[in-house]
């Protein structure tokens, strides 16, 4: 699932034909995000050793390394290419990216979809803000709710269906908002949390229900994929669509193994799942800068070669960023991998905020002027 996720989102921003509605693949990686973390954090409450510290420790593993050689590879390449306006505009999402605060920076500038954010190298680090927002606050609210209430569960439904009302309200009367924040979000990594905590049956379900689930549960999300298009109004109700779809699709496959399962099991997709994240973070800075370099637009052989780079620089921060960090193979103790997150992510902060500051224009190139140039890549930008 990870791999229809990272390809939806990918395909749909190089522009590929038809897959008009790639943007839900953020969306199924909510759900999917929501299923696991809190598979983790309900196992190890359940077995009495869960920590919030190694929690924090894990999602700084997982999540920082690729993350800041990222931004730091992003801040080199736009030195040289970006007008210091624009290169000032990089620094100041990435000193918003390091508090984990850029889907709140985004929603105060252009919509996501609007042409003027094709050329924001961060705009996709909104999504990161949103998870990390919602797990620094999660495993608390889970460890208070389930010791305090009898009923617990229907208490983080209650909070999913106030969620999902509040995008469904917001949809059309701030869309920006409820593309953007936490609150119209929630409930889609909730969706993930309730499946991971609902009790275990012991009977499970036959194999042709599980068959017929996950068969439809694919369905919906490749109808979102390449049924929707920017005019969806998103996320709103439309939203249900790959949520359901990734719910269902989770729930089949734990009850009984089906063809779906099989298919999403093969060895390439299961090897593009692996390189998701990695790929996910260099796929939207790699096209950017193209169109930032390009002087009459981006030829349809251009965005091949974008494309692999981008899947080649995904392989290799899997390989050699997030595999060695992951593996424990650096930096294995948690107050170490802690600290050494905190010190890169504090000095990125602080070189954002410095190329955000008054003198940025001649800090990025005194030889440039300090304006935006006229864009370069057609009706688009």
């Amino acid at each position: 699932m990870r791999a229809i996720a990272v390809l939806a989102v990918v395909l749909f921003h190089f522009g590929v034909p038809g897959v008009t509605g790639g943007f839900v693949g953020v969306d199924v990686f909510f759900v999917i995000s929501g299923f696991l973390i809190t598979s983790i954090i309900w196992r190890e409450r359940q077995a009495g050793h869960f920590s919030f510290v190694d929690f924090w420790a894990r999602r700084a593993r997982r999540i920082l390394p690729a993350l800041i050689v990222m931004m730091s590879a992003s801040l080199a390449v736009g030195w040289f290419l970006m007008a210091p306006k624009d290169y000032s505009e990089l620094g100041r999402s990435i000193h918003n990216q390091v508090i984990f605060i850029s889907n709140l920076f985004f929603m105060r500038q252009d919509g996501y979809f609007d042409t003027a954010s094709d050329m924001k190298p961060m705009l996709h680090t909104w999504s990161l803000s949103v998870e990390e927002q919602f797990y620094i606050a999660f495993p608390l609210l889970l460890a208070l709710l389930s010791s305090r209430l009898k009923q617990w569960r229907g208490a983080l439904f209650v909070l999913l269906l106030v969620s999902f009302a509040a995008s469904v309200w917001a949809v059309s009367r701030e869309p920006d908002k409820a593309f953007f924040l936490l609150p119209m979000r929630a409930w889609e990594l909730l969706a993930g949390s309730m499946l991971a905590v609902m009790p275990v049956r012991a009977r499970r379900a036959s194999p042709m229900l599980a068959q017929a689930v996950s068969v439809l549960s694919l369905g919906l999300i490749m109808a979102a994929v390449f049924g929707y298009d920017d005019s969806t109004a998103f996320p709103g109700a439309a939203a249900l669509l790959p949520v359901l779809g990734v719910v269902g699709l989770i729930w089949a496959n734990g009850q009984q193994p089906t063809w779906v399962g099989r298919l999403l099991g093969s060895r390439v997709l299961v090897g593009i799942g692996l390189i998701s994240y990695s790929w996910y973070l260099w796929h939207w800075p790699v096209l950017v800068f193209g169109k930032y370099a390009s002087i009459f637009g981006l030829s349809p052989w251009e965005l091949v070669a974008l494309f692999v780079v981008s899947l080649v620089l995904g392989y290799a921060s899997w390989r050699f960023v997030e595999g060695p960090f992951r593996e424990r193979r650096l930096l294995a103790g948690r107050r170490s991998i802690l600290v050494a997150g905190f010190l890169g992510l504090a000095s990125l902060g602080l070189v954002g905020k410095s190329l955000a500051g008054p003198m940025a224009c001649l800090r990025a190139c005194p030889i440039k002027r300090c304006s935006t140039p006229r864009r370069r890549n057609g009706d688009r930008n």
